[in-house]
């Protein structure tokens, strides 16, 4: 069904934006099929949130609810203004509150981590703190690597000078990415460590 979405008509037929802005649709005869898929899903996903299996406990039965309800409220709004408004009444002035609807359910799984624990908050900060700095330190070595290979390598066109130093720049930092994404982290972990360790 992606593939199809995807590649072909036979879902979205074609978009096309207005003079004024507002965004306009015309739907494949495959629409109606793509819209049961997607509320097959939906289903599927509100089954398991509010009818949980009773072995688990107490604390995972509430973080399912609060995530369906999330899961709830944000399907509602994007069914109702991304497909009965405009499949069903042709009205596309509100396409773009369906896509800010995902804001709410954003807002329902940070709330049920943090209160809740549905995730391990220390694992989301250190794995954040990790990527944050390996992507500083990627684009600040891509940067000097390309300047540098630039005037090093013996070639006479600028062009050819260029493009090579990009290639030498990529494929070291494939091979280093890893390493570093490894440093990196055993770094954040003796620091918390040690954190740890003057708290007690």
């Amino acid at each position: 069904m992606s593939l199809l979405s995807l590649f072909t008509g036979l879902v979205d037929k074609s978009e096309i934006v207005l003079a004024t802005g507002e965004h306009i649709t015309t739907y494949g005869w495959f629409f109606p099929l793509y819209l049961l898929y997607i509320l097959a899903f939906v289903g599927a996903a509100l089954w398991v949130a509010f009818r949980p299996a009773a072995k688990l406990p107490n604390e995972n039965h509430i973080q399912l609810r609060l995530v369906g309800v999330g899961v709830l409220v944000t399907a509602f709004v994007g069914i109702l203004a991304n497909v009965v408004l405009p499949y069903f009444y042709h009205d596309f002035r509100f396409i773009n509150v369906g896509t800010l609807s995902t804001i709410f359910f954003l807002a329902v799984v940070a709330y049920t981590s943090v209160v809740h624990h549905l995730f391990n908050i220390k694992v989301i900060l250190r794995t954040t703190l990790v990527f944050t700095v390996l992507i500083a330190l990627t684009l600040e070595f891509y940067q000097v690597a390309i300047e540098f290979l630039t005037h090093l390598l013996p070639l006479g066109d600028p062009t050819q000078r260029q493009v090579a130093a990009t290639t030498v720049a990529l494929i070291i930092n494939a091979f280093t990415h890893e390493s570093v994404r490894q440093w990196l982290e055993q770094l954040v972990d003796r620091l918390v460590a040690g954190k740890r360790g003057h708290s007690r």
